[in-house]
Formats: structure tokens, C-alpha cells, sequence
């Protein structure tokens, strides 16, 4: 399960480079965005709501770095960004 998670991982930046190429960078981590929040969706009615703003702020953050992420996409190689965000 670990090797497999890894596997994942390390295709992440690869494949986000070949994403980009078909779509601009936004659209790009607005697609996977939404397809996390649709997957965790049957969760969010178990959150408690003394969590909900720290979770907000969190997801905030998360959301910036991987739009930050997929910029450097752009210009740097994926092995460089992969690097460099781990």
C-alpha cells in the first residue's frame, strides 16, 4: 500500500506537467479540486463545527500550494517542482 502511494505521488508532478499542456494551469487545479471536494463531500456532514473554520483556512492553504505548484509547471521541469514541493 505504501509502494503504491509512492508510486502516486511520484506521478503526480509528471502528469500535472502533461495536464498543463492541455489546459492553462487554473483550469487545471480547478478540475482537481473539484474532483476532491466531490470525493470528500459524504464526509463533510461528520466534520464537527468547531473544526469547520480551521479546516476552511487549511484547504486555503492546501488550494495555494498546489495552484503555486502548477504555475511552476509552466517554466521549471517536473522533477525540479517535485523537488522542490516535497
Amino acid at each position: 500500500l505504501l509502494a503504491f502511494a509512492s508510486i502516486l505521488y511520484g506521478t503526480n508532478f509528471p502528469l500535472g506537467s502533461i495536464m498543463n499542456d492541455a489546459l492553462n494551469p487554473s483550469a487545471a487545479t480547478s478540475a482537481r479540486m473539484v474532483l476532491a471536494s466531490l470525493a470528500l463531500s459524504p464526509f463533510l456532514f461528520q466534520l464537527s463545527p468547531a473544526l469547520s473554520k480551521p479546516a476552511l483556512v487549511c484547504g486555503c492553504f492546501t488550494a495555494l500550494g498546489y495552484i503555486s505548484q502548477s504555475l511552476a509547471l509552466v517554466d521549471v521541469s517536473p522533477a525540479t517542482v517535485a523537488f522542490l514541493g516535497a
